[in-house]
């Protein structure tokens, strides 16, 4: 199958390409003269997460969407018998409340916490 041996050719230039970027690499790392620095680890504490959580807003505005409402249609869909008003409201008024936290450009901890609450009662609904 492979007896021709120019099958092979079109590799050697990037062969050989790849062998004088290891010799440039191996000379720089035998030759440099680096300073190493002490180097601290990065704490993670709260304000840290937050920033990560606001710097990356669409993402978790995203996420917390789409688990917000698919659990909050599946409860009301399927789990709210319509007998009792208090049950809808249980559902509809959490989920509003992060929609509207989510359209007034509130903090990412907001969202966040109210997409949570909405979320548990939900499931708190399903469950009894």
């Amino acid at each position: 199958m492979f007896a021709d041996k120019n099958h092979f050719l079109p590799l050697v230039p990037v062969v050989t390409l790849m062998y004088n970027l290891n010799l440039i690499v191996m000379d720089t790392l035998l030759h440099s003269t680096a300073v190493l620095k002490n180097t601290r680890t990065k704490n993670v504490s709260k304000t840290n997460i937050l920033e990560m959580l606001e710097f990356n807003r669409f993402g978790v505005i995203a996420f917390v969407l789409g688990i917000v409402t698919c659990t909050s249609g599946i409860t009301a869909g399927l789990f709210v018998d319509g007998t009792s008003q208090l049950d809808l409201t249980l559902v509809a008024i959490p989920t509003m409340l992060t929609l509207c936290s989510i359209l007034i450009v509130a903090p990412v901890r907001w969202i966040i916490g109210i997409g949570i609450f909405a979320f548990l009662l939900d499931l708190l609904i399903i469950l009894f």
